[in-house]
Order: C-alpha cells, then sequence, then structure tokens
C-alpha cells in the first residue's frame, strides 16, 4: 500500500496550520512539522506528527545523528525514520547501511540531483528490507514518477507544498495508486471514541441502495470498511452477502 504525507513548511504558525488542515480534509495520514508545532497540530485533528522529537508518533534524526534517539523511540512505541539528504553515492551508501538498524522503519531521502538515479539505487539495494522509503517531492507528478520507479516505487513520498489544490490532486494520486490493491477481510469494532475533525458526509442508505450494495468508508491511507447499505433485515442474511463479497 502506498502512502504520502505532507512536509509542512512556512514562517509562521498560521501560515502552516492552513497546510495541516489541507492535510487533514484530504485524508492526509501524517504531516512533518518543526517540533515546535506537534502540539498544535494534535489539536487541529486526528493526523499522524512526525518530528524531530520523542514526543512525536514518528520520531525522525537527521543523517548522522544519534542512532539511539531511535532506540529510545521504540521502545515508547514510536515509529522512527532517518532524514538523508542524496547528494553523492556516499549517502546512498548511507542510507543503505542505517537501515539495517533494527530501529529504523522509514528512510526520508531528499535527492538534490539526479533524483531518479538515486531512487533506483536504494529500491533495488533495500529490495528485501522492511525499511519503507519515503521520497520528498515538490509535486504530484514527482510523486507519480516516484511510485512507478523499477515498476515497484518508494512505499511513501513526503509532499513539500503549500497549495491546497497541489495536496488535493496528491491524495487523489494516492487513492487511484491503491485502488487496484484492495483486500478486504473480516474486522471487529471493539471500541468506539471521539476523534477530532475530519471529513463528514451524511448518506441515506436505506433508499439509494439494493441488496448486496454498500460503501467503503475511510481512507485508502488509513483503512476502508466495507458498510452495507440499511436494507437486509437480519443478521444471517447480511453474513451470507458479506461473505460473498470476500
Amino acid at each position: 500500500m502506498k502512502f504520502g504525507w505532507i512536509y509542512v513548511t512556512g514562517d509562521s504558525w498560521d501560515e502552516r496550520k492552513e497546510i495541516v488542515k489541507d492535510a487533514l480534509e484530504s485524508s492526509i495520514p501524517a504531516v512533518f512539522v518543526p517540533t515546535e508545532d506537534i502540539k498544535r497540530v494534535r489539536e487541529l485533528g486526528n493526523i499522524k506528527v512526525v518530528s524531530k522529537d520523542l514526543d512525536a508518533d514518528v520520531v525522525v534524526i537527521e543523517k548522522g545523528g544519534d542512532l539511539d534517539i531511535l532506540r529510545k523511540a521504540k521502545e515508547l512505541g514510536k515509529e522512527t525514520a532517518v532524514y538523508i539528504p542524496i547528494e553523492g553515492k556516499e549517502d546512498e551508501e548511507y542510507a543503505v547501511e542505517v537501515s539495517k538498524y533494527p530501529y529504523v522503519d522509514y528512510i526520508i531521502v531528499e535527492g538534490k540531483d539526479w533524483t531518479v538515479i538515486p531512487l533506483e539505487n536504494l529500491i533495488a539495494a533495500l529490495g528485501d528490507s522492511n525499511v519503507k522509503i519515503v521520497s520528498v517531492i515538490d509535486s504530484v507528478e514527482e510523486g507519480k514518477t516516484a511510485y512507478e520507479i523499477l515498476e515497484k516505487g518508494v512505499e511513501g513520498t513526503l509532499l513539500r507544498s503549500k497549495d491546497t489544490n497541489e495536496i488535493k490532486r496528491f491524495s487523489k494520486l494516492i487513492e487511484k495508486i491503491n485502488a487496484e490493491r484492495l483486500k478486504l477481510d473480516y474486522a471487529t469494532v471493539k471500541k468506539v471514541e471521539p476523534v477530532g475533525s475530519g471529513d463528514r458526509v451524511c448518506i441515506d442508505t436505506c433508499s439509494i441502495m439494493e441488496e448486496g450494495e454498500g460503501m467503503l468508508v475511510g481512507s485508502y491511507s488509513r483503512g476502508l470498511f466495507l458498510v452495507h447499505g440499511e436494507t437486509v433485515k437480519n443478521l444471517l442474511k447480511l453474513q451470507q452477502i458479506h461473505q460473498h463479497l470476500l
């Protein structure tokens, strides 16, 4: 499953806040923000926070940073990443080596020149690794290329953009890429709780749907749930329909 994050930039919180709100409204799963924005972002809504601080959901260190920070982060139940600007072969080799460290979940790479070639090399080198490659991009077009390199592509991209329409296009690109990768399985709802602001819609599933029809509710980045229309009178019949769909 491909995913995409937003790299939040701006001189003031008011400017950065608008980007975070765009990400929330576009069902983007995570934003990369300055450490001083971590608490502010969480107050805006339910979105994963990527930052260079142990309080983040995904804890990031720079190239050459203290890898022990990642160990501490994993002990706290966090995800981890190493941010690596790729300026030459030495940086590619560092990315491959650091991916062998047992506490690294992602390597975030920013190609300073010849972007496609380093990504090809890293995708080939990390083919058997569980570490996910996240490529920094400046446009949706760059993201499309990154997802398709060597047919396999990177697992994720980090879009650096302040443009609302670009962020929406980015979200739609990821949905389109993942559309052919959906696999349905059973899930049990164990708890329901408020999660903050997000996309909301009201659909009358009693009158516009027939038996065997429903909706995929959620997002490609977080997960989709198949919800059958309110057209079945008993649970047994509903179970039979779900079994057929699976």
